[in-house]
């Protein structure tokens, strides 16, 4: 048994689950994946820390790059959109912008 993250609604929740093969951990993650797709800022690279909000959280930026190295790693991405991918996660981390109010 394994515990899995599934998308429905735009929320995440816990599924336990009994992989069969390799082939049905990446068919969930593919449908994991849409919703990093769906949420994803080009301007950032970051999803937005709630389904079509763009507001960044600290651990969106966790969950994206986790994300990022797991879509690549089962081949759900290639090296090219990995490495634009990365490149403006980091970028986005070198000069972060804070609000306070």
């Amino acid at each position: 048994m394994s515990v899995i993250f599934r998308c429905k609604d735009n929320y995440f929740y816990y599924q336990r689950y009994k992989f069969k093969d390799i082939k049905d951990i990446v068919n969930e993650a593919k449908i994991a994946w849409k919703y990093f797709e769906k949420n994803y800022n080009p301007n950032t690279g970051i999803v937005n820390g709630s389904a079509n909000y763009p507001i960044i959280k600290v651990d969106s930026i966790g969950k994206t790059i986790m994300a990022t190295i797991s879509a690549k790693g089962l081949g759900i991405i290639d090296n090219k959109d990995f490495d634009t991918r990365t490149a403006k996660i980091l970028n986005t981390l070198k000069t972060p912008k804070t609000y306070l109010t």
